[in-house]
């Protein structure tokens, strides 16, 4: 039996609504939002014996944790995008952390050197923060609020962050 394109398609349109990235918050999964951020303590790229927890940092600013590695494009090109938002929202106090997916230090450094990256860069050499925040493609972007209840999580920066962390801090 010949099965037509428009059957495939959809069977294709269901199974990614299914999954929960259909749509809002740039692939969002709802039961992702509103929810306590997972902790983690992570290495920095400038220093293996300076750790960052994210509840110390996340006590007082917001935070938006983006999970990137080198060989991703979309990645790379959100770089300038990140600096930009680094300096205009200072003011609010939010913190920008990238958390690199895996790879070696000295692979993030030699590409470090080679992008300016104005924002605290991690290094999540085992996964396992990936794995807690069950990212699933790249780059990911995740907005806390003070505290870290989430507010945002999408394969893509919020359009609404001034209004995301004006909202949060109001309630």
């Amino acid at each position: 039996m010949k099965k037509s394109p428009l059957t495939f398609t959809a069977l294709i349109l269901m199974a990614f609504l299914a999954m929960g990235t259909g749509g809002g918050s740039g692939g969002c999964s709802q039961n992702r939002l509103n929810i306590q951020a997972p902790d983690f303590t992570l290495q920095t790229l400038q220093d293996p014996n300076q750790l960052i927890t994210l509840s110390e940092v996340n006590r007082d600013h917001p935070v938006l944790l983006i999970f990137w590695a080198t060989w991703c494009r979309p990645c790379v090109a959100e770089i300038p995008e990140l600096n930009r938002l680094q300096h205009e929202f200072e003011h609010t106090g939010l913190k920008i952390i990238g958390v690199n997916a895996g790879e070696s230090r000295n692979r993030v450094a030699d590409f470090a050197k080679d992008h300016e990256m104005n924002f605290t860069c991690l290094l999540d050499l085992k996964g396992q923060v990936i794995s807690h925040y069950h990212v699933d493609g790249l780059p990911t972007a995740v907005l806390l609020a003070k505290g870290g209840t989430i507010l945002y999580y999408g394969f893509q920066l919020p359009e609404d962050l001034n209004q995301l962390i004006s909202e949060s801090e109001n309630q």
